[in-house]
């Protein structure tokens, strides 16, 4: 196992004291552990696109980086809260099945093992077994679009209409992922066969 971080430098020392913290950790537990350090605020600003896009784009970039050298999968901690935040966020775009089934379980070398446990029980385990961990003060924030459907819509679902909306969201878009993944094999199949018999009238 090995560990991975990217200091986006968006937060100052606190971005330092995080990035400070997932070394000490790996130091403890005798994990190898790969830093980038990116100023994600000037980046956006040169390509012109918002600091979310330009934060997740220089992460996945170092992800690939990492997985293609080391022949290795990339463990994401999204949890079913982060899945629901998604799902929102692409409903209100306007979203296909796809966008429906929000964050895959599985993508390629990425996989994400805690995307049916919510962050409530996350939180609950670490406190139990006395793990520390760190919180992003900008999650706490209404600054971002995630952050307001996080801190304003969902608490209001779960208040006003379903106290377990995180649990019929998830299984929403178990559902929902499975009817698009069978629908789009079955689209390729029938394109394949498609070709082929193109193919078979064009020699004839």
């Amino acid at each position: 196992v090995m560990a991975c971080h990217l200091n986006h430098h968006l937060r100052g020392e606190e971005a330092n004291s995080d990035m400070e913290f997932c070394k000490e950790l790996c130091r403890q537990n005798n994990i190898e552990l790969f830093v980038k350090e990116v100023d994600v605020n000037k980046l956006s600003n040169e390509l012109k696109i918002s600091h979310e896009e330009c934060g997740r784009n220089c992460r996945y970039k170092f992800f690939n980086s990492l997985a293609e050298k080391y022949n290795a999968k990339i463990a994401t901690a999204h949890n079913s809260d982060d899945n629901l935040e998604t799902t929102i966020y692409n409903m209100t775009r306007g979203a296909s099945l796809k966008g429906l089934s929000g964050i895959p379980k599985v993508r390629d070398y990425i996989i994400r093992p805690l995307i049916n446990t919510s962050r409530e029980k996350i939180e609950e385990y670490c406190k139990g077994y006395g793990l520390k961990y760190v919180t992003d003060s900008t999650n706490l924030t209404d600054e971002y679009t995630r952050n307001k459907i996080r801190n304003i819509v969902i608490p209001y679902i779960k208040k006003e209409f379903n106290p377990n909306i995180i649990e019929t969201i998830t299984r929403l878009a178990d559902v929902v992922s499975s009817e698009d993944d069978f629908i789009e094999n079955v689209s390729n199949e029938n394109y394949k066969k498609l070709l082929v018999i193109g193919e078979k009238n064009r020699i004839e």
